[in-house]
């Protein structure tokens, strides 16, 4: 599941979690609302570091691909 799937989906359950639809008792709701924010703060920082990462060239990526290939033959 993508990062922004999973958002996504945070996201809607924290929309449903104030009503009792859920029937979640209060205390749950509190360490669910803890939680939640927790891996939407993670999820948010792992997208950015994934969007601003630097890309290094495929040529630069496949050498260093067939370097560790060939230390791991030999």
């Amino acid at each position: 599941m993508s990062p922004r799937t999973a958002l996504f989906i945070l996201g809607l359950v924290l929309i449903a979690m104030p009503f009792p639809v859920l029937g979640f008792p209060q205390v749950w709701k509190n360490i669910f609302y803890i939680l939640s924010g927790f891996a939407l703060a993670v999820g948010v920082f792992i997208s950015y570091i994934r969007a601003h990462a630097p890309q290094r060239p495929r040529a630069q990526r496949e050498s260093q691909k067939k370097t560790a290939e060939d230390a791991s033959i030999s």
